[in-house]
């Protein structure tokens, strides 16, 4: 059971760093998507 268990947290981890990290770049990168949806907006 223990090593059935321990491959799924490990993943639930691993998923929890990526998902950190993901929102991390997402923050650094919200002002640049914001500015190019501006520019598409006016755009058309």
């Amino acid at each position: 059971m223990v090593s059935d268990i321990y491959p799924i947290s490990s993943l639930l981890i691993l998923l929890s760093i990526q998902l950190t990290l993901a929102l991390k770049w997402f923050d650094l990168n919200v002002n640049v998507d914001e500015l190019q949806t501006v520019a598409e907006s006016l755009a058309l």
